[in-house]
């Protein structure tokens, strides 16, 4: 990344093979001790009635 003024951080854990995301509780840990300005965290699906989901418990926390 050529932007200095941006601090990049990968949560860990395990990862998921179907698609390359972090799961579990050590992505979960990190993410609770960080102060987050702006985040880009994405989901399996969502819907406007019944909100977001997926397709695995591993990934609730």
């Amino acid at each position: 990344m050529n932007r200095p003024q941006l601090n990049l951080f990968h949560t860990g854990g395990r990862i998921d093979q179907r698609n390359y995301s972090c799961v579990g509780s050590c992505a979960a840990m990190l993410l609770r001790t960080l102060n987050i300005d702006v985040a880009f965290i994405s989901t399996s699906s969502w819907d406007l009635e019944h909100g977001l989901s997926t397709h695995t418990r591993r990934k609730c926390w």
